[in-house]
């Protein structure tokens, strides 16, 4: 379960995965959320390549944050600065 209140700009685009009922599981990525879903742009099952539904495009179809679950941990980037780098060259 993701917890909605805990989501940040960050998570944008981050994979998660849905589990149905069945226990079929389909994968996307977060597009947005609101107090009560969180919208995801599922992958195409079809395609192997893991291309984008064109019915969910744009908006993301919306989920219920229970049935949702991280693929991953979110993707940390490091920033260097101009200065890191002059520090990297001085030692």
């Amino acid at each position: 379960m993701i917890d909605i209140k805990k989501l940040t700009k960050e998570d944008i685009g981050r994979g998660v995965v849905f589990t149905y009922h069945t226990g079929e599981k389909r994968e996307g990525k977060i597009v947005s959320w609101d107090y009560t879903h969180i919208y995801v742009r599922y992958y195409n099952v079809r395609n192997p390549d893991k291309e984008r539904c064109e019915d969910n495009k744009k908006i993301g179809l919306r989920s219920v944050s229970e049935d949702l679950e991280f693929t991953g941990p979110p993707k940390i980037i490091e920033i260097i600065t101009r200065a890191d780098l002059m520090d990297l060259e001085d030692d």
